[in-house]
Order: C-alpha cells, then structure tokens, then sequence
C-alpha cells in the first residue's frame, strides 16, 4: 500500500487526467509553455510541471519534493490523447482536435487562458510540445514534411519516460449477481483471446491461480471489451504488443491465423470496431476517464489504461488484471514451471527497459519484453520538440521557449548517480515518475535523449523519423 501523501499525489494526479486543468495566476517575466496529448502520460507530465514550474492552478500545493519553482515558468498541458497530440504538433494548431473531447473551462483564468484549445496573448494557438505513446504514420510524417517542417525544420520524438498499461477489469454484478473474480490472472493465450474476439463468454476460460494451479471456470458473462473511441497512445501500445504476442501463441516462431488481424489493427494507432465479429460485444468512447467510467458500470467489461488510475493506487477505481510475463510464457514454451503473472508498476515497467538498447528502437524493443518479472505492456513516452524554437528565428515564437523547453526536459531527464531506481540519490524527477507508477529511463538512455535535447535551436538538429539521419 502507499503511504497517505502518496495517495493524495495519487488523487490529484488522477483529477489532472481528467483534463481538469487551471491557469496559474499571473507573473511577472514569466515564459508560458503550451502542450497537450497523451492521457497515458500526463500525469507525469503535469506532475514534473507542477514541480519545476508554477503549479496549475496556482493555488494548488506544490509537490513535498519541490518547495520553490526551478524556472518561473506558466504552462499548460491538456490530456486529449496522443492523436490529437501528434496532429495539433503537425498542424501547429490546437484548434485542429481541441474540439474533441470538451474539456472543462480553468478554474483560475488569471491569465486570461481560460479554456483549450490555448491562445497566447497574441491570439496565436500553438502548441510548443506534445506528449504521445503512439508512433507517427506515414501519412503524418508526410503532412509534417508539408506542412511543420517548412517553418520547424525536423522534430525530436525522444523518449523520457516509460509507463504501463493496465488492463482494469470491471467489479460490478449482472441482475443474477454474477460478477468477475476479486483477483483475475490472465496467461498470454488467454488475453489475446479476450481482445481478438476469440472467447465471447467469461466461462469459456479456465481461469488460474497465480502459482498456475487451476481456479476454476470463469463466471457466465459475455466479455464486453470497452476501448478508446479516439486516437489513443494507451491503444497503441496494448495493439503494438497484441500483433507481436498474439501472433505466436504456441511458441513454435508461426503467426497463428484464427484470429480477426484486420486493416485497421495493423494501424495499431486507431482502433477499428469493424475488427471485432458482430457477436463481439464491444463499447467505445472518446477519452481515458469516460473509458474508466463505461467500465466501472459494465458487468464483465475489460479495458486498458494508465496503471495509476487503478486500484490499489487510486481509491475507488477498478482493480489491474495481473498478466502473465513473456518469460513465463518462454519458461513453459520450453518444459519448465514457471508461471508469472505481475501487475503494472513502476518496477516492472523498469525491468521492461533492460532489454532495450537506444532511444531509436525503443518501442520495437518494448512491444513484447522477455525480461524475468516484465509487465508485458509498457511502453514509452516521449516528447516531440521542434528542431527549431526561438534562437533559430521560428515565426511567432515567442523568446525563451525553446531554452524553457531544454531545461525542463533536461531537468526531467537529470541522470541517477548510482543507476538504481528507489534509492535515496535519485533525482527527483525520478522519484515523482516513480510515486506515480511509472519508470525513469535508465541512465544510457536519457543520455541519449539529452544529447539530442541539446541541438534543439542549433543547426546540428537532425531530429528523428524519416527527417532525420536514424
């Protein structure tokens, strides 16, 4: 369990996922910051900000490990997901996607930014960064070379940050009384199951103990799986791992072929109904907290979310399915006994990033990790930042927000002086990710995502992606 200030961490981390954010009240000389995306990602996000910068809104308390700001900067961070994230970036307008999920007007518009999408004083709406977890398409990448690269020159998606993605199963009861176990344990088989459409009823699997013994059949309810209606990185990244573990079943290196792998799930960053057969019961909707609300409600529903909104981290909120591991699943695959199955934290995300070698090939290198002890799904988060801010003359930029932004990620990714997580040297960017259920990068890799922080506003920027020279 945690202890009581980390459950108030908790509670508010949960209200900015929400989206329910408010502006600081005014300051002098101050530099704003403007920033959306990722919901799986953003209380982290928020969180550092409240840490480094003025708290949003201003009279919330600042974070015990930050007694004064680091830079007198304002900033703004809205959750609408990584879609509309990577769009806005490309776009250079918030207005692109800001529409979507209707968020809440601040409660403290001192500054005169009352509501998203963000306007700058000079009724200019851009954002400077995006947070996401999903990839860019194609087609993204060609709209960025057409439309962002003309004035921003290329753009950084850099890792800083790892998180989980909970698979929270619902604890209500049908009008018999039927509701899920207390505790659910879900081999690999049996989840990629669930989410192709393959098992329609509860009952259809033989559910375990956590040492593998037999608990009996499931209950006698239809699964009812509820997902992201809009471009979401938490569907990313259960997708990205679903095609690499589902594939494969029986270990024997054969894609199986009884599963319904359609058009639109090899997108992966968009989630298509039309995947599902028409008896696959299944709900939608735009945004993580209506996701968590439809699933709380819904007799033998099964979703996917940030670790940190669930139970026991979350008062009142649905408890995480523990998965089996990919080592387990190589462990049986090969005549030994050892049957795993771990929830999502910030430990077993951070095991998750033992396997991976660099920043380029980090999601590839996350999508199925066979580390002992590694939640199957985690996956990165990272921030895009154009090559170019003020000092490299970007129209309507403001001065300083280029240098803020520098600081900020740097500071975000300050090296850990022994190279362990939870020991008393981590730096305190280290220790709020961690309080929140997800994992600072190693030491090798936030050395690489700083490097290429630091040619932000130089002509050494050769960003990532396509542009760039990896």
């Amino acid at each position: 369990m945690f202890k009581p200030a980390l459950q108030k961490a908790a509670t508010a981390a949960l209200a900015l996922l929400t989206g329910l954010a408010a502006a600081p009240s005014a300051q002098a000389q101050v530099t704003q910051l403007f920033g959306n995306g990722t919901y799986l990602f953003a209380p982290v996000t928020r969180t550092w900000l409240d840490c480094y910068g003025i708290t949003v809104p201003s009279t919330n308390p600042r974070p015990s490990l930050c007694p004064t700001p680091i830079e007198n900067i304002q900033y703004f961070y809205a959750g609408t997901g990584s879609g509309a994230g990577i769009e806005n970036f490309i776009q250079q307008n918030s207005k692109a996607t800001g529409g979507l999920l209707e968020l809440p007007p601040f409660l403290d518009p001192a500054t005169g930014v009352t509501s998203y999408p963000y306007t700058r004083p000079n009724g200019e709406i851009v954002p400077d960064f995006s947070m996401d977890a999903a990839v860019f398409t194609p087609t993204q990448d060609g709209a960025y070379a057409n439309l962002a690269r003309r004035t921003r020159s290329k753009y950084w998606r850099l890792p800083v940050v790892a998180g989980t993605v909970g698979m929270p199963f619902s604890a209500a009861k049908d009008i018999n009384g039927v509701g899920l176990p207390e505790n659910l344990n879900l081999t690999r088989a049996q989840y990629c199951d669930l989410w192709s459409g393959k098992v329609l009823n509860w009952s259809e699997l033989n559910l375990l103990n956590a040492d593998g013994t037999s608990a009996g059949p499931g209950p006698n309810l239809p699964v009812v799986r509820v997902v992201r209606a809009d471009n979401s990185g938490g569907t990313y990244a259960l997708t990205n791992h679903l095609t690499q573990a589902c594939r494969d079943l029986d270990a024997d290196g054969v894609a199986e072929s009884s599963y319904p792998w359609t058009e639109p799930f090899q997108e992966r960053s968009i989630w298509g109904i039309t995947e599902y057969p028409d008896n696959s019961p299944i709900i939608s909707g735009n945004g993580a907290p209506r996701q968590l609300l439809t699933l709380i409600s819904t007799p033998g529903a099964i979703g996917y979310v940030t670790a940190m909104a669930l139970d026991p981290f979350t008062a009142d909120r649905p408890q995480a399915t523990s998965l089996q591991t990919g080592h387990s699943v190589n462990s049986l695959a090969k005549g030994g006994t050892v049957y795993q199955f771990v929830q999502p934290n910030a430990m077993t995300a951070r095991t998750a990033l033992t396997g991976v070698k660099d920043i380029y090939t980090i999601s590839s290198s996350m999508r199925d990790s066979k580390q002992d002890g590694a939640y199957p799904i985690t996956a990165p988060g990272f921030a895009l930042l154009y090559c170019k801010y003020d000092a490299q003359g970007a129209a309507k930029v403001p001065q300083g927000v280029g240098q803020a932004l520098k600081n900020f990620f740097g500071w975000a990714l300050t090296a850990d002086p022994d190279g362990q997580m939870g020991t008393a040297d981590d730096p305190v960017a280290d220790k709020l990710a961690a309080t929140l259920l997800y994992s600072p990068l190693p030491n090798a890799l936030k050395a690489q995502s700083r490097k290429a922080l630091s040619t932000i506003d130089t002509d050494r920027c050769t960003g990532s992606g396509p542009f760039g020279a990896h």
